[in-house]
């Protein structure tokens, strides 16, 4: 053979391993990759199964995050009913008062002679009144009434720039300290100026001696 023909029998051989060598590179049962045609075959079914997994899993996140929330957002309101947030105020019959307003918790309301109602104004604003006479204060989400008129209730801005509610025009007050109940007559009457206010806003009734 002429060094000419050496030369292009050469050249076909190494095109031919090129080739073989190409297709191995993208063919999983090649023998570089040291798999049989049935080691291949198990090979697609495994991939096939996760890519199932996978995409099962990516639905299942979604899914999680469709559920709807647990119940008992609202849990932190305190009073007799009503929405987080609200201040209420209620209607009540008080054997020794009558008909009275006492707020969600249950406490006496009360409004002071010293204060006034045209137009509305609070003068207890230091904090030796304060500390017996708490301002009672519009919630975030407003003031309900359950058998005070919605007509009768208001607010009056404070100097500290609070909200306090207002009965016919009244500022109004809990007595710091004073628990729940309508067993008695609470602070009614207390240094001559306080008094629980029924809904009307009035001063509610006196107990009667004996």
């Amino acid at each position: 053979m002429t060094n000419r023909l050496r030369g292009v029998a050469a050249a076909a051989a190494c095109a031919l391993m090129l080739a073989l060598s190409a297709c191995g590179g993208s063919d999983p049962t090649a023998d570089d990759h040291g798999m049989t045609a049935e080691e291949h075959a198990q090979w697609e079914a495994e991939q096939a199964q996760g890519g199932a997994a996978a995409d099962s899993g990516h639905s299942g996140g979604h899914g999680g995050g469709d559920a709807a929330p647990a119940p008992g957002g609202g849990g932190g309101h305190s009073g007799h009913g009503g929405a987080t947030g609200e201040t209420e105020l209620w209607a009540v019959q008080s054997a020794p008062l009558g008909y009275i307003v006492t707020d969600g918790t249950g406490r006496i309301v009360y409004r002071s002679d010293r204060d006034s109602n045209q137009p509305p104004t609070s003068n207890c604003v230091d904090a030796a009144c304060t500390a017996s006479w708490a301002p009672l204060l519009v919630g975030e989400q407003g003031v309900v009434g359950l058998g005070v008129k919605d007509d009768d209730i208001g607010a009056v801005v404070r100097p500290d720039g609070t909200k306090q509610v207002t009965v016919a025009g009244w500022p109004v007050y809990t007595h710091v300290g004073e628990s729940t109940g309508l067993e008695s007559a609470g602070g009614n009457g207390a240094d001559g100026v306080w008094w629980a206010i029924n809904p009307q806003g009035e001063k509610a009734l006196p107990p009667t001696a004996g």
